[in-house]
Order: structure tokens, then C-alpha cells, then sequence
């Protein structure tokens, strides 16, 4: 949930809230992980603007996600 808290934190600061962010427990979604190629959690995909962008592992550090993210 933290991890939850701090993504959703950097949609409001840089992208107004204009961002939308899915949730998926991939037990009980396997074909949505499947189809995205995820291979450990969590992981975080950011699909648009391209290219896409994933990141898989710890989500914690604000400033560490959001310039893996671009948003800087």
C-alpha cells in the first residue's frame, strides 16, 4: 500500500492527477501479466507517454521513480 501511496502521490505532483494508475494482482490476472511480459512484482509500467517503461522492485523512493518515470 505504501508503494500504492507513492505512485499515486507522483500522478498528483507531476501530472495534475491527469494520469490514470491500474492495479493488478497478478494472481488473480495472470493473463494481464502475461500479457504485459511481467516476471516479478512489483512492477510498475508506464505505458504512455512512449516509449514504455517498466520498473520492477522496490517503489519507494519518490525521487528514484520519478526520474526512472521521466518525470524530471
Amino acid at each position: 500500500m505504501r508503494a500504492v501511496t507513492t505512485v499515486r502521490g507522483l500522478i498528483e505532483e507531476y501530472c495534475n492527477g491527469q494520469a490514470g494508475l491500474e492495479i493488478v494482482d497478478v494472481l488473480e490476472q495472470p493473463e494481464v501479466a502475461e500479457r504485459h511480459k511481467i516476471l516479478a512484482t512489483p512492477t510498475l509500467i508506464r505505458v504512455a507517454p512512449a516509449p514504455e517503461r517498466q520498473i520492477v522492485g522496490d517503489l519507494m523512493e519518490r525521487e528514484r521513480i520519478a526520474g526512472l518515470l521521466g518525470f524530471r
